[in-house]
């Protein structure tokens, strides 16, 4: 089987072009969000090709990119190795943001004048305990298991290169 060989000077040309692409359908997909809410109203059923097309594509690159082992190549290329604790951090920030809106928002809508700052201390201390372990797992823990699979899958086409490189 003979293989074509490519320059790599047009494979990147090739590949910057495929990522403007890509860029370019998502913007399309996010302003004909934006669009169809403002003329029909928040409706989840006129949205839902948008959100195939934009968590398809964005789940189909990080699958192949865990799968091909790059992943864990970009990851181990870095300096600084700190990513789960940037995830961490992330997902308490997002988690201490969630309770102190429904903190705010139950004081406004059920408490009356003299219980708001019980019902907010309340709903925020409630919050908290439950969206920040949460968000902190559901942000770790899915780069702990991307690098892991990655890290597999780079080993072993690394080693599948190098049996062929001796043969």
């Amino acid at each position: 089987m003979k293989k074509i060989i490519v320059d790599e000077r047009i494979q990147s040309v090739q590949n910057k072009i495929y990522k403007e692409v890509f860029y370019l359908v998502l913007i399309m997909c996010l302003v004909s969000i934006v669009a169809k809410t403002l003329y029909y109203g928040f409706d989840a059923t006129k949205l839902i090709t948008e959100a195939v097309i934009i968590l398809g594509s964005i789940g189909y690159f990080g699958i192949k990119t865990i799968l091909l082992g790059t992943y864990y190549e970009v990851n181990e290329d870095k300096i600084n190795r700190s990513s789960p604790k940037k995830n961490a951090l992330f997902g308490g920030l997002v988690g201490v943001l969630i309770a102190i809106f429904f903190g705010v928002r139950s004081s406004i809508l059920y408490a009356n004048q003299g219980e708001k700052l019980y019902y907010f201390m309340l709903v925020f201390v409630a919050a908290l305990m439950i969206y920040i372990p949460v968000l902190i797992i559901a942000t770790v823990l899915p780069d702990y298991m991307a690098n892991k699979v990655s890290k597999r899958m780079s080993e072993k086409r690394l080693g599948d290169y190098d049996e062929e490189s001796q043969a």
